[in-house]
């Protein structure tokens, strides 16, 4: 007989698991955010002051700081300043999840 302990913990990591993608296509559906991934692809790692200058019409603490808790980017201080790059083992990760979703599958489920 399966020890109920077992299933409730199981069931709360693939709550845990299902909450962190969740988190990640809320973030992903952001305009800002392909925006500033496309900007990351093409500059590799940018300061913060870069990324701001660039996008002076966007929050970009706060798009930053959403990519990085979601893990979609990296954080990493050089210079005494904040530079951000491409988490590209997730996103392709991301992109592999999506490509194996059924055609007939909601899209705007957030």
């Amino acid at each position: 007989m399966p020890n109920p302990l077992n299933t409730r913990n199981t069931m709360k990591q693939a709550e845990k698991k299902i909450q962190q993608a969740l988190d990640v296509l809320s973030v992903l559906q952001r305009p800002q955010t392909l925006a500033i991934l496309t900007y990351l692809q093409e500059h590799g790692s940018s300061a913060y002051i870069d990324v701001l200058v660039h996008f002076p019409e966007i929050d970009v603490e706060d798009a930053l700081a959403r990519m990085s808790a979601s893990g979609l980017i990296y954080s990493e201080t050089q210079y005494y300043q904040p530079h951000y790059r491409i988490n590209r083992e997730k996103l392709t990760r991301v992109f592999r999840l999506a490509k194996a979703l059924p055609e007939s599958a909601p899209v705007n489920v957030l």
